[in-house]
């Protein structure tokens, strides 16, 4: 198996040193690696293939995700035997396998030669995706409900990350750690739930509904809970307990049919 590797900037990628238009990058990208007699070998062949599909497939995703300032460095994996096969009299095709929004680890190239000399490869695609992603500026504790001061955005290859990203801090702040997040930890939705907006004790609002006809009392929260969440209610006039929905700070709605 040999290896071969390009870096692909961004086009808002500011650590150029001259400006490049995402025109000449793609160029670039896609750009056919000649033999000294002018020809592509067939490993040229296969890796310009292969650069090509994976390139054009990241820079749709790219685009589908909004990200920004990032990087993209891929590294290729040919079979050693791919050496042996003749040189491609057309242009190989390409079917690309294993990418995914969220892991880009597994990626493969077929890359097959049609003409009447006619070979297949497997080629192995272990991408690098450097982009600024939302982690911890210092240690959160489980319950703390997260400001924008809490938070700061930092490039990280987004492939070796496990259980997920968010590249926007506004999909973050005002929500509550689940666990303790340590300093620089990416922070991702799987770290963070909604507030909690009651707790276990608190008087609240119950709200009952019947055919259009509204009715409100004062109950007490039997759990603690946040919104959206059911909870247990007792029910301060009758006594009865009853499971009701939280619906913001104080106030619940009782679900119907329920009561003990």
């Amino acid at each position: 198996m040999y290896f071969s590797n390009l870096m692909i900037f961004s086009p808002l990628n500011r650590k150029f040193f001259f400006p490049v238009s995402a025109g000449i990058l793609w160029a670039f990208s896609a750009c056919t690696v000649v033999a000294a007699n002018g020809s592509p070998t067939t490993r040229q062949q296969i890796e310009n293939a292969s650069r090509q599909v994976v390139n054009q497939a990241i820079n749709k995703e790219a685009k589908r995700q909004q990200w920004q300032n990032w990087q993209l460095h891929i590294a290729l994996f040919v079979a050693q035997d791919a050496a042996n096969f003749p040189r491609c009299a057309t242009t190989p095709e390409t079917e690309l396998s294993g990418l995914s929004a969220q892991d880009f680890s597994r990626m493969k190239v077929i890359v097959r030669c049609n003409d009447s000399l006619g070979w297949q490869t497997s080629v192995t695609v272990k991408p690098e995706i450097h982009l600024p992603v939302v982690t911890s500026r210092h240690m959160l504790l489980r319950d703390h409900l997260i400001t924008k001061e809490d938070l700061v955005l930092k490039k990280q290859n987004i492939v070796a990350i496990r259980g997920g990203y968010e590249t926007k801090m506004e999909n973050i702040v005002g929500l509550s750690v689940k666990r303790r997040v340590r300093e620089g930890q990416v922070i991702s939705l799987q770290h963070v739930d909604k507030p909690q907006v009651i707790s276990r004790g608190q008087q609240v609002t119950l709200i009952a509904s019947h055919q259009g006809i509204e009715a409100r009392t004062q109950g007490e929260a039997l759990q603690n809970g946040r919104t959206g969440s059911m909870i247990r209610v007792k029910n301060l006039s009758s006594e009865r307990i009853v499971l009701a929905q939280v619906v913001s700070s104080g106030l619940v709605k009782v679900v119907e049919g329920s009561g003990e």
